[in-house]
């Protein structure tokens, strides 16, 4: 019928002829990464070489200056078993790694002189 829009609740739906509802919308906007989350210092909450986890709802990102030591890294792990490099220090320079850690993922990082978070 020509003029009426059909809503659909679900937030499974493939259909493109139907409309979300209001509340679905909210659901998907209130998951988004960035939505809802601040940067946050934690520099004087977190130790180095010391294992974390993203407990939260959201993926969050981490930003880690590690010192200018050779060796020092920053590590990510979906079962806290393998870990993966994701950042590495320079004997030269601070250089900030910049790390997205989704939900239920372990983190840590080797010797450092400043962490935030967008949590």
């Amino acid at each position: 019928q020509s003029g009426v829009v059909k809503l659909n609740d679900t937030l499974t739906s493939t259909s493109t002829t139907e409309a979300a509802t209001a509340a679905r919308v909210k659901v998907l906007n209130d998951q988004a990464f960035g939505v809802g989350q601040d940067i946050v210092d934690v520099t004087a909450q977190r130790v180095a070489n010391t294992t974390y986890v993203n407990s939260g709802l959201k993926p969050i990102q981490i930003v880690v200056f590690l010192t200018q030591t050779l060796n020092q890294k920053v590590q990510a792990s979906k079962d806290n078993i393998n870990w993966i490099d994701v950042g590495f220090s320079d004997s030269d320079a601070y250089i900030p790694s910049f790390i997205t850690i989704p939900v239920g993922w372990y983190y840590k990082a080797g010797n450092f002189y400043k962490w935030m978070e967008l949590r």
